[in-house]
């Protein structure tokens, strides 16, 4: 497949596996890419600020080209150390979809990133998981105190069987204003409606000068979908049926090291 130039990959269940590692395999094939000259970026519902700050732990700090955090509104291109930032959300939306979760009374932490800071209104137990998992800072808030200019996104963090209830709590209401989908059992993500991964990933492609069908896209979740469907896109075997059914490719779990599979498989 020598006319892929630009390979772009998930970060949770896709690059990494559930322990939240980066497997020597998937090292070794992106290493390649680059010895090839073939671009590698991230694509992550993850800020821009984190991917940065855990980018050394995967040893691929010197392997990246792109980094494209919070679902695609953050866009980083390392080669010229250049921003682009699209589709973030009013702070009177946001005030907006914390009203309307708040209605629900479901037991959730509505939460909103700062930095090192992952900042909610109720301290849940998976909120506590979540934080000391990805060793990120605690911080209870007052919304319409704290949210007082545009940001990312939201996410919602809570037992996955109350995620499911948001969901199909949110789906009998009529929302223009925002979209929300799920990006792991126990996090709800919601952002402008009209961002998506693939937003970021055409920017790079267009930087790149680079053609659709020249780009190779890697995910797992219903955030992926977008992405995996408008390129040369690929589904891991934990994939959701959604990411599935619009993928052109299949590849291993994230569990046998998918990413490098596929890429050994179709590029190397």
């Amino acid at each position: 497949m020598d006319k892929i130039k630009l390979v772009m990959v998930d970060v949770d269940f896709t690059l990494l596996d559930a322990k939240k590692q980066c497997s020597l395999e998937n090292i070794a094939a992106i290493t390649r890419l680059n010895q090839k000259q073939i671009k590698f970026g991230i694509a992550s519902g993850r800020t821009l600020f984190n991917l940065k700050r855990v980018l050394p732990t995967w040893q691929l700090n010197d392997k990246v080209d792109f980094l494209i955090g919070s679902n695609g509104a953050e866009i980083f291109d390392m080669r010229q150390n250049q921003l682009y930032q699209n589709c973030f959300l009013k702070k009177e939306v946001i005030w907006d979809i914390y009203a309307t979760i708040i209605a629900s009374k479901l037991d959730v932490s509505i939460c909103v990133y700062e930095d090192d800071y992952l900042a909610t209104n109720h301290l849940t137990t998976e909120y506590l998981q979540r934080t000391q998992a990805t060793a990120l800072k605690q911080k209870v808030i007052n919304y319409q105190e704290y949210v007082t200019k545009a940001l990312a996104k939201v996410i919602v963090v809570a037992n996955p069987l109350v995620i499911d209830k948001l969901i199909a709590y949110l789906d009998t209401l009529e929302i223009k204003d925002y979209r929300y989908f799920k990006s792991q059992p126990m996090m709800l993500e919601v952002t402008n409606p009209s961002l998506s991964k693939s937003y970021g990933v055409k920017l790079a492609g267009e930087l790149l000068g680079l053609e659709a069908n020249e780009i190779m896209t890697i995910g797992d979740n219903d955030n992926d979908i977008e992405m995996v469907r408008d390129f040369q896109g690929v589904a891991m075997a934990n994939a959701t049926n959604k990411v599935k059914e619009v993928a052109t490719y299949h590849t291993t779990s994230c569990e046998e090291s998918g990413v490098a599979h596929i890429i050994n498989k179709l590029i190397l």
